[in-house]
């Protein structure tokens, strides 16, 4: 994909994506996301490209593998609804625009109320456990994940997409995908500690202490005493 015009391919996929086991390494790609029913039909520029009912794969393929991304669709029981070179499509902007952070930022547009969390999904079992986020938070709002590598393996992120009540709705969300197999994150805050994607160890106390020994640089958003260490929700997660 060295051509910065990535052709890109949308399309309602019922169960393929998340029920495929194995990387396909087979097919160069840039992006793929995930789009639970009825979560393309509040994002208003997806509206040609959404089938009413159905689940959205927002995908960009390097050209050379259409013909094998338009097979893996059909035996999957998927539908190509619209195909575009990067940034030309009818929905007014690169597929990525309509991925990761971007999803709920086109929704909040419609509705301020809808938040979410962070939950990564990693091999082993990565599929199980997101099969088992998805029936849990079945009535709270449908789900976006995003494909991407994590230190060389497969990995999903994303959470359900709700209505925001207060912190312990949001906090049993957190819990809950955790439960389920996922490293739990919470990105309602701007603190590396609070976060709790990382662990902040010895690497990151460090680098901190080399670069800002007189913490000038964004104060208290990583906090490197040993005691916040220790209390850090990332580092509970990795233990």
């Amino acid at each position: 994909m060295a051509s910065a015009k990535t052709p890109e391919r949308m399309g309602c996929a019922a169960r393929s994506a998340v029920k495929r086991r194995k990387v396909c390494d087979g097919i160069i790609k840039k992006l793929i996301c995930l789009h639970q029913w009825p979560l393309p039909s509040l994002i208003p520029p997806l509206a040609g490209a959404m089938r009413e009912g159905q689940h959205m794969a927002i995908c960009m393929v390097a050209a050379p593998f259409f013909e094998s991304f338009e097979s893996l669709a059909r035996d999957f029981g998927g539908t190509i609804t619209a195909t575009a070179l990067e940034g030309q499509g009818s929905y007014g902007a690169p597929a990525d625009e309509f991925a990761w952070g971007h999803t709920r930022f086109h929704v909040n547009k419609q509705d301020r109320s809808l938040v979410n969390c962070i939950g990564l999904y990693r091999d082993a079992g990565l599929v199980e456990a997101v099969g088992r986020s998805v029936k849990r938070f079945a009535g709270l709002g449908p789900f976006h994940l995003g494909a991407k590598r994590f230190d060389g393996t497969l990995s999903f992120q994303g959470s359900p997409l709700f209505r925001y009540e207060d912190e312990a709705q949001l906090a049993a969300v957190m819990a809950g995908m955790q439960e389920d197999g996922a490293i739990g994150a919470n990105n309602h805050t701007f603190l590396v500690r609070e976060n709790g994607m990382k662990p902040v160890d010895e690497t990151e106390i460090a680098f901190k202490r080399a670069m800002d020994p007189y913490n000038l640089l964004n104060p208290g958003k990583l906090a490197i005493d040993q005691a916040s260490v220790a209390a850090s929700s990332g580092a509970k997660a990795a233990e």
